[in-house]
């Protein structure tokens, strides 16, 4: 699924300012769908909203989202973008939705028959503005410093060796390519069976513990 960068602050306050052409086409077509999905999905819409942005991109296949929200495949990148657009525009100034959506019609990315269900779904964030922006706020926070994981591939590659003209031995072994937001910091590895092993375990051995923060900090501010 595309990720896109959002300013979150602009001069003219309208993220909506100067979007390259290529993209333009992308949300037109997202503000479409965002018009025609019913309004007992906007909660499922917000929910993979946020979780984009706290995965920083890496968040559900473009079929998976489709399937949850009831449109097609092709629609599920675009309606996230415009959906996303929406929320850092409620959670970066104090714009109304009824503003928010005009910002984008100035820009030619909606017409007037498409208003509605886009003005709807920004009421309906309008009533936890608050916790998105504290949501984003710490997707932020834990992004500072270092690049940020933008994308994880793997793939199984199969290592053959032969013995004259027959195979003596098949080794599978893992491909994975690292993505980040940072430009030219990417890289490509491979790993074996153990090592595959030994990094699952560090991993969950890691989310434990920012579980246990998670709960520690959650008991300091109650």
């Amino acid at each position: 699924m595309p990720t896109f960068r959002f300013p979150t602050r602009t001069e003219s306050g309208n993220i909506y300012s100067g979007m390259p052409t290529e993209l333009r086409s992308y949300f037109e077509r997202g503000f479409r769908a965002l018009a025609k999905l019913p309004s007992k999905s906007y909660m499922e819409l917000a929910r993979t909203v946020m979780n984009s942005f706290e995965s920083r991109g890496g968040g559900s296949e473009e079929s998976g989202v489709a399937d949850r929200l009831g449109v097609s495949p092709n629609d599920a990148g675009p309606l996230l973008a415009a959906a996303s657009s929406i929320v850092l525009s409620l959670t970066s100034s104090d714009v109304s939705p009824q503003q928010i959506i005009a910002l984008a019609a100035n820009e030619k990315l909606l017409g007037e028959g498409e208003k509605a269900g886009a003005v709807a779904f920004a009421a309906f964030l309008e009533g936890d503005r608050a916790r998105l922006k504290q949501s984003l706020e710490r997707a932020e926070l834990s992004a500072e410093v270092l690049p940020s994981l933008d994308e994880f591939e793997m793939a199984i590659d199969l290592r053959i060796k032969y013995d004259g003209q027959k195979i003596s031995a098949v080794i599978p072994v893992l491909i994975a390519y690292i993505d980040t937001d940072a430009t030219g910091q990417r890289l490509w590895l491979q790993m074996s069976k153990p090592q595959v092993e030994k990094l699952i375990r560090d991993l969950q051995a890691r989310l434990t513990e920012i579980q246990i923060a998670e709960n520690w900090l959650s008991t300091k501010s109650s």
